[in-house]
């Protein structure tokens, strides 16, 4: 089976005000745990001025997507002809975040098919669909990284957040998180005074600032 994995920067996390700045986008063999195909790209917008929140997170600054980035039609094929090739695209919070930014991303272009493409694609969420065993499901990328012991050399770079992302899938059987990934998803809210918030989070629930 292959995947597509991709990952996001974005100057925020605005689906209508924010832009995509990097992607990074791996064709991932899962019989073989290896790529097929590697793409990553910084994205140029005119008179996009990347705020330094973003940069300190990311070592992206303005200039770089300016002297080295691509325009997002350019990027949106490149994406296209991989998206083509595989069964599913894979990302870690893809649901709540990279799908939806993606996918408004895509339908402000001219060609539309691209966004529906993409929405039309199984997705599977390495946040939700990976049968991790008790504790190694939680935290941030790297620290789940680290309970699957290895490092992720370059976090919220978008290229090496994705092949992390597939390493750490690539330790559970495609099969199930294929089964879980075309499950319902299911949103569970802990109703629980703020005193007690470490009582629903060491039970697996996630901080939702709305």
């Amino acid at each position: 089976m292959r995947w597509l994995g991709i990952d996001l920067e974005t100057t925020g996390l605005d689906l209508v005000n924010d832009r995509i700045i990097e992607v990074g986008a791996v064709l991932w063999d899962t019989e073989r745990k290896a790529p097929l195909s590697v793409f990553s790209a910084l994205v140029k917008h005119e008179g996009l001025i990347i705020p330094e929140l973003i940069t300190n997170l990311t070592g992206i600054k303005t200039e770089d997507c300016e002297e080295f980035g691509y325009s997002l039609p350019a990027v949106a094929m490149r994406l296209m002809t991989m998206l083509n090739k595989v069964d599913a695209v894979v990302a870690h919070n893809g649901h709540a975040f990279d799908k939806p930014f993606l996918i408004n991303a895509l339908n402000a272009l001219p060609a539309k098919d691209v966004a529906d493409a993409f929405a039309a694609k199984t997705w599977i969420d390495t946040k939700l669909d990976l049968p991790y065993p008790e504790g190694k499901g939680s935290g941030s990328m790297s620290v789940i990284a680290m309970h699957h012991e290895f490092l992720n050399p370059f976090a919220h770079r978008a290229l090496f957040d994705v092949m992390t992302m597939l390493k750490i899938a690539a330790k559970y059987e495609t099969s199930a998180i294929m089964e879980l990934a075309k499950s319902p998803l299911v949103e569970l809210i802990a109703d629980v005074p703020f005193a007690r918030k470490d009582e629903p989070k060491a039970a697996g629930f996630y901080w939702n600032p709305e």
